[in-house]
This record gives C-alpha cells, structure tokens and sequence, in this order.
C-alpha cells in the first residue's frame, strides 16, 4: 500500500509544510478526509513534519531515512584506523 509520503511527492514539489498544506487540499478537493489519514512516512525535514502536524493531525509521522544516508552517517563518524 502505498504511504501518503509517496503520495505527496510525487504531486506536490517541496518539502516545506506548505507542500503538506498543498497535498491536504487536492486530497479534499478528490473526497479523501485528512483527517482519516493515520501513517505518513518522512524525512526528518523540520518543515515536512510541521505540515503533518498542521495539516494531517490525526497522522503519527514514522522517520523513513533511506539507506544512503545511514550509510553515509555511519562513515561520517567512523574513526579511521591505523
């Protein structure tokens, strides 16, 4: 099943609480209820996880970090060995 995350990427640019506010209004302007929307996957974006809280407010926010990044974090802090 796709996540609402998928959703508002794919039809709304940005990442900022407007694109939430942008998403929850063409989801109205199609029938859906905001407020029935339980589960939003995303990034750890400030504004992003505005706009759920504004905009989506019944839905719990799961951190979806890609593997690229924990991978990149996890050799950021590596410490090299000699």
């Amino acid at each position: 099943m796709p996540t609402v995350n998928t959703f508002i990427r794919s039809h709304t640019p940005g990442k900022g609480s407007s694109t939430v506010k942008e998403f929850a209004r063409d989801f109205m302007d199609h029938n859906g209820d905001p407020d029935r929307v339980s589960l939003v996957t995303c990034d750890m974006s400030p504004g992003f996880a505005k706009g759920v809280r504004e905009h989506l407010s019944h839905a719990h926010r799961i951190i979806d970090m890609d593997w690229q990044r924990c991978v990149g974090r996890f050799l950021r802090g590596r410490v090299p060995v000699r």
